[in-house]
C-alpha cells in the first residue's frame, strides 16, 4: 500500500471532523473523494499532508508511520488562503525552506525577481 490510515479520528474542539477511517491507497490508480460539506475530506488530506495531527489513529506512507520525510513526496493545494496575512513572500520562501527538504532558495529568488515581485511584498495583495 502507498497510504494507509488505520482508526483515524479528528477533533476540533467538540466536533468530530474524521470519525474512525480506515482507508487504503494503493500505488498507481487515482481516486476521489465525494462527500457532502463538512464530512471531513479537507482535513482528512490536510492529516495526509502533514499540515495537521490526527486526533487519534496512525497514518502510513509506503509503510512507514507519516514524518516530516513524505513533505516531499506529498503535496496538498489549499482552497483557502494558507498563509498568514502578515507574511510577506520572504517569508513564504523560509517557510518553505523549513517545510520541504528540497526546497531550492536560490532558484525562488531567481523567479521573484524574473516575475517583478520584492521579498517585501505582503502575500495577501497577490492574486
Amino acid at each position: 500500500m502507498m497510504l494507509e490510515c488505520k482508526d483515524l479520528t479528528k477533533w476540533y474542539g467538540g466536533k468530530k471532523a474524521v470519525d474512525d477511517l480506515t482507508l487504503y491507497l494503493e500505488k498507481g490508480k487515482i481516486y476521489g473523494l465525494l462527500g457532502e460539506n463538512g464530512s471531513g475530506k479537507t482535513t482528512w488530506m490536510k492529516m495526509v499532508a502533514g499540515l495537521t495531527k490526527p486526533s487519534r489513529g496512525e497514518i502510513l506512507y509506503e509503510g512507514e508511520k507519516l514524518n516530516y520525510r513524505h513533505r516531499a513526496k506529498i503535496a496538498y493545494m489549499a482552497t483557502e488562503p494558507f498563509f498568514y496575512s502578515f507574511m510577506n513572500i520572504g517569508d513564504v520562501g523560509e517557510y518553505y525552506e523549513d517545510f520541504f527538504e528540497d526546497f531550492d532558495g536560490k532558484r525562488y529568488a531567481e523567479l521573484i525577481v524574473k516575475l517583478g515581485l520584492s521579498r517585501e511584498m505582503k502575500v495577501k495583495d497577490l492574486s
